[in-house]
């Protein structure tokens, strides 16, 4: 090859990784827009359940954008069997509300620790992942429980993954941390700050 040759060649990679640079930033922003019109859309339609919301353009949109590899996991939101008669996010809380006045908080003894379920946990496990109180909200990870699983067999997932972890809580030194536990062959994530229950979600649906 002739020093002519390589220095064609060169350019013409050189141009060619410039060109990909630029595609791939375009990309980039063409997500991170679909992404805001996505949540804005959801915002603004309050009472569509998740389904229904990806039967939508937006919902097509968004799980297109999905499939590309951008990290977004929607396909859980996708095929959670929401009950589709719920009614609208504002009497969600208000039931919501109405159960939290009713519900006592649970200390989970573990040796010489405690895990503390109390209402502002309870709360967010319910308003986020319960489609009889969701509150509408949509984060990357979303997944639902069943439609009617009602609070004591919660109450009891949540005391069986502590069970499951028991040594790992006993010799953990950090505030907040996150253990698994497997319950009826499904995966929960259990999510501790500071002696209290701060998440509880199913993995699987």
């Amino acid at each position: 090859m002739t020093l002519r040759d390589g220095i064609k060649a060169g350019a013409a990679f050189g141009t060619g990784m410039y060109a990909q640079g630029k595609m791939l930033k375009g990309l980039n922003s063409f997500y991170k827009t679909t992404k805001i019109k996505a949540f804005e859309f959801v915002k603004n339609n309050p009472l569509l359940t998740p389904a229904e919301y990806m039967a939508t353009p937006e919902g097509v949109l968004f799980k297109a954008m999905n499939a590309q590899g951008n990290g977004i996991k929607v396909d859980r939101f996708n095929k959670t069997s929401v009950n589709k008669q719920h009614r609208n996010v504002k009497a969600n809380i208000k039931n919501l509300n109405k159960f939290l006045e009713k519900f006592d908080s649970e200390v989970i003894k573990v040796g010489n620790k405690v895990v503390l379920l109390d209402k502002k946990g309870m709360k967010h496990v319910m308003e986020r992942h319960h489609p009889r109180y969701w509150n509408g909200s949509i984060k990357n990870k979303q997944s639902f429980f069943s439609n009617n699983i009602d609070v004591d067999e919660i109450t009891a997932s949540i005391k069986e993954t502590v069970k499951q972890n028991r040594e790992f809580i006993l010799q953990n030194s950090n505030p907040q941390y996150q253990v698994q536990g497997v319950i009826n062959g499904k995966t929960y994530i259990l999510g501790i700050n500071n002696g209290r229950v701060g998440q509880f979600y199913s993995l699987e649906q």
